[in-house]
Formats: structure tokens, sequence, C-alpha cells
């Protein structure tokens, strides 16, 4: 144990930190975390994952309230099974919405049919709002004789990485416009975090590669940051 001069210092109101839980006492009803045995690698998972809880929570607390049932009840009937048999019910709540697969068929307990619709229609509610924006800002220029042609077939080959299906259907969806020559903002919408830096990766580099092509070396210092859909500025960055 150690004395802390400063809490502030340690954690601020209204941050999410993830910890470690050391010991859990239910007699006096306090729980033990720790901050400094959380390695930096795993703080996105924690967050993704406590993300994922946060929606699955918020899905059955409105369930509950709208039936006039007690929260634990529609936890031990729904939730809890999901986790056992999915891993997560985040998990089995997507597999339901995107893949249209009967969830509550292979859970253990029986669900009646109006709390089963009012879980999916929440559940297609939160999916449908739910998104991630991955946003970069790039340069591009040629000062070759193609000019802005070259430009316009570089940023195309980036556009090209937009998959076909939609974001709540699993995929990425690109786009990509013009701030001021020769500065374009890349955005990426989609649902999954790792989907949407795979993918921004990937379009930059479908940029770079094909400006580079065109007979001009374009590296330059480049980089992205997730945004929430409610937060849709792009980052400052250059390519």
């Amino acid at each position: 144990r150690r004395r802390i001069r400063s809490i502030q210092k340690l954690i601020r109101i209204g941050k999410i930190e993830p910890m470690l839980v050391l010991r859990v006492d239910k007699e006096k009803r306090y729980v033990d975390l720790s901050k400094r045995r959380v390695a930096p690698e795993d703080v996105p998972a924690f967050e993704e994952k406590f993300a994922k809880s946060k929606m699955v929570h918020s899905i059955m607390r409105h369930v509950a309230t709208k039936f006039e049932k007690d929260m634990m009840e529609i936890l031990q009937m729904a939730c809890w099974p999901m986790y056992e048999q999915y891993g997560h019910a985040h998990q089995a709540l997507k597999e339901a919405i995107l893949k249209d697969e009967d969830i509550f068929s292979k859970l253990q307990t029986e669900v009646p049919e109006n709390i089963k619709g009012a879980i999916l229609e929440d559940a297609e509610r939160k999916f449908a709002a739910q998104g991630i924006r991955f946003g970069a800002s790039v340069d591009v220029s040629f000062s070759g004789y193609e000019g802005v042609d070259a430009v316009k077939r570089a940023l195309k080959a980036g556009m090209l990485l937009s998959d076909e299906k939609k974001p709540e259907e699993g995929g990425a969806e690109v786009s990509i416009t013009l701030i001021a020559p020769p500065q374009y903002n890349v955005n990426v919408k989609c649902t999954e975090k790792p989907v949407g830096q795979e993918k921004i990766n990937a379009v930059i580099a479908a940029i770079q590669k094909a400006i580079t092509k065109e007979g001009e070396d374009c590296v330059a210092d480049r980089h992205h940051i997730p945004l929430t859909s409610q937060c849709c500025k792009p980052c400052a960055g250059k390519m």
C-alpha cells in the first residue's frame, strides 16, 4: 500500500480508467482496484469490452423497465445465458441483428416472446446508431504533367477500398473530401475499432502507392484517431 497525496493525479472525475480487480469484499461491500497492474497494451481491449458491456446493460435495463420486471430477472433469463453460449452478450445480439440468427433457441433458459422481441428491437436500434469514425488529414499533390488527374487517380485508389457491406453489416465505408489543396480528409465509418484502424491504414497506403506510381514520392508523416459518431472532425496529420 502507498499513500496518495493527490487523488486528482491518480484519477479524474468523469474519465474512464481501466483497472484490475484485486479483491471483492461482499460483507463490507467494497472493491480493491489497481491501476498500476494494468498493462498499457491491454487498455484498448478493456475499453472496447466495457463499451460492449455498457451497451448490453442499457438494453436489458430498458427492457426490464418497459415490462416492469426486476433487472436481475432479465439478466438471469436472457443476458447471462448469452454470455455462457457466445462468450459475450454483445456478440450474441450482433449475430441476431446482422445474421438473423435465432440466438434464443440456443439458450438454456426460456425467454417469453414479448421479452425476446423487446431485446431484439432495442439491440437493432443500438447497432444502427452505433458507429465509429476514423479520420486522417493527408496531403496529396503531383507536380508532373498529369497534375490534378494524377491526384484524382490516387484518391480513387483509396476510395475503391470501401466495402460493399454497410457499416452496420460489418463493413467499412470510406469517404475522401477536399479541405484545401493539397489537403484532404480521409474518413472511415465502421462498427468495429480494429476494422477501422486496418481500413484507414490500407486507404492511406493505397493513395501513397498510387501517387508514387505516377512518378512522385509522397512520403510524409501521418496519424489518425478514432472519432465517435457525434464527433466527426478530422484529426491533424499529413501524408
